[in-house]
């Protein structure tokens, strides 16, 4: 059987946003990764010598580096999430 220790009714609000904000940067985490996979497919199929799927390719090789960016501030974010406690 487990046992919990019952926190104080302000602690408790502080654990639940904690592991509320925890939960959401990890699932934005987890859609940047399959959205930059998918870019990276996206682009290597788009790679030809038109100037339409140039200028296509070149988006979404942009498209790829933003999502990279964001996933690397998440990630600081749940990094400095894990600093602050509760885990």
């Amino acid at each position: 059987m487990y046992s919990f220790a019952i926190a104080g009714a302000g602690s408790s609000e502080a654990l639940w946003a904690w592991f509320a904000a925890r939960r959401e940067i990890e699932s934005a985490i987890a859609a940047l990764d399959e959205a930059a996979a998918a870019l990276v497919a996206l682009a290597a199929d788009s790679d030809w010598q038109s100037d339409g799927l140039r200028a296509l390719h070149a988006l979404l090789s942009d498209l790829r580096s933003r999502a990279s960016a964001q996933i690397a501030s998440l990630s600081e974010r749940a990094r400095e999430l894990e600093r602050v406690g509760f885990a």
